[in-house]
């Protein structure tokens, strides 16, 4: 999506490999082209070498599958803003990645505490 997205972008934009997921390939899909035409609209217009570009791209690895993220560090979570597919995210990620692993959520108006009590 385009929080998830604009995300993976700060991210990579600050030297940060990128796992980047979504539920459905198209959306997938969708997202990467979005990402990659963010880039490619800085490159046309001078502002940014397309080398470094295509550099960018490669630092994120676009996935439907939780086991790519047995190895972040950091998860930063962006689903739309409802409680039960939020619990279920942090489930998947509970279930699937390092014990020390920062998992994040992006909201703006649900209770973290309440999101956050589905992990061990």
């Amino acid at each position: 999506g385009l929080m998830g997205g604009g995300i993976a972008i700060c991210c990579v934009q600050k030297g940060l490999q990128v796992v980047l997921k979504d539920a459905k390939q198209e959306w997938l899909d969708a997202g990467m082209k979005s990402i990659t035409g963010i880039w490619m609209g800085q490159v046309k217009r001078g502002r940014m070498p397309e080398a470094k570009a295509k550099g960018y791209l490669g630092m994120i690895t676009p996935t439907l599958a939780w086991e790519d993220f047995k190895d972040c560090d950091m998860i930063v979570e962006a689903v739309p803003e409802i409680m039960s597919l939020k619990k279920e995210v942090f489930l998947a990620l509970d279930q699937n990645t390092k014990p020390d692993a920062l998992i994040c959520t992006n909201t703006s108006g649900l209770n973290i505490d309440d999101i956050a009590a589905v992990l061990k």
